[in-house]
């Protein structure tokens, strides 16, 4: 008798701006200025418990020509 395939769910979020570590947020800055406020540890809630994998990526601007 062939086993059935188990079910899976994929969750993922990007953000992407400003981190303030000591708030847990992340500061995203539109085009037009204003700002949008993203609460990591909300974010991370949905993953309480569950098997994740995390990347974060960072870019500097260097002085220079």
């Amino acid at each position: 008798m062939a086993k059935e395939p188990k079910s899976t769910r994929t969750l993922s979020h990007a953000v992407k701006g400003i981190l303030n570590l000591e708030d847990m947020k992340v500061i995203e800055i539109l085009d037009e200025g204003d700002e949008v406020v993203h609460d990591l540890k909300d974010i991370l809630a949905e993953y309480h418990d569950k098997e994740v994998s995390l990347s974060i990526s960072m870019k500097d601007k260097l002085e220079g020509e």
